[in-house]
């Protein structure tokens, strides 16, 4: 199958990307519809629907919340609303959230919650398209794309948010392995890892942090406070020179015009450069290496 023919067929393929309302997910929605593609894009709430009506046509907005079961449940039928006999030519998982906490303080109720958004979520989602990426094989003889949404946090671990850490090497794991058995059915898994991105995300986790700063205690080691206050310094870099959330939506929409992309990607000089480190440099010399960089 010649990259061109797949390019040309944006006018009647549809895709869908989860956790579309800000950051990443809202950039990639908007790349799509601009070259020509029909956009399921789901959101939690009627004003980010409405915001992203009026963002462009080919944007259909779908109230989805991943965590829930009763939107899982009627997504299939949903999606076949629109999509009809045409299928999904790729599904874009990008729902995510972050919990930033010394580990002996994690509330079990918000691990869970992360868990159940970043990973759980990601995986009932795919269960109940997957029909719809057959479909499209079937229909357009081209392959589908699954397309996850990790995070260079999906390669290596910092301190204070084990479990966010946690989900993202999960996600990686998890995308291997449909990599291997999706692929008989022409449905193409791809991770991406981003490092850091400029979206509110960002700013949530610096509220989280300031959050678990105030809730420190004297009885907690004297290092927790400034090594957070470190990382909270680290955020701020991420809002000024991170990466924009386009250039992930661009190598998104990259991934879904070709017939066979790669597995991972790795979005931005600082993933490039971390994801190096994990595999050319010891582990124990790594950690040498990054604990300054957190006051660990």
């Amino acid at each position: 199958m010649n990259i061109n023919s797949f390019k040309n067929s944006s006018g009647r393929s549809w895709i869908l990307v989860t956790g579309a309302s800000s950051g990443i997910g809202r950039a990639t929605v908007c790349a799509f519809a601009e070259k020509g593609y029909r956009v399921l894009a789901g959101v939690r709430s009627e004003t980010d629907a409405n915001s992203l009506r009026a963002e462009h046509a080919k944007i259909v907005p779908l109230i989805l919340d991943v965590a829930k079961d009763e939107h899982i449940v009627r997504l299939s039928d949903e999606v076949e609303g629109h999509t009809g006999a045409d299928g999904l030519a790729a599904l874009v998982n990008n729902s995510g959230i972050n919990y930033v906490s010394p580990f002996a303080h994690t509330k079990e109720g918000r691990a869970r919650e992360l868990m159940e958004v970043n990973l759980m979520g990601l995986a009932r989602v795919s269960q109940a398209l997957v029909s719809h990426l057959r479909r499209h094989v079937l229909v357009s003889g081209q392959t589908a794309k699954l397309i996850n949404v990790s995070s260079i946090g999906g390669a290596v671990g910092i301190p204070w948010e084990s479990f966010y850490h946690a989900s993202k090497f999960a996600v990686l794991g998890l995308s291997e392995a449909l990599r291997l058995e999706l692929w008989g059915e022409r449905i193409v898994v791809s991770c991406v890892m981003p490092g850091g991105i400029r979206t509110p995300f960002v700013a949530k986790s610096a509220a989280d942090m300031r959050a678990s700063l105030s809730a420190l205690s004297v009885d907690d080691p004297a290092h927790y406070a400034f090594a957070m206050r470190k990382m909270a310094d680290g955020s701020r870099l991420v809002e000024k020179f991170g990466s924009k959330p386009e250039k992930v939506a661009r190598r998104i929409l990259s991934i879904v015009r070709r017939e066979h992309p790669g597995f991972k990607h790795l979005v931005g000089l600082d993933a490039q450069m971390i994801y190096l480190l994990t595999k050319f440099v010891p582990s124990s010399l790594r950690h040498a290496i990054l604990r300054p960089a957190f006051a660990a």
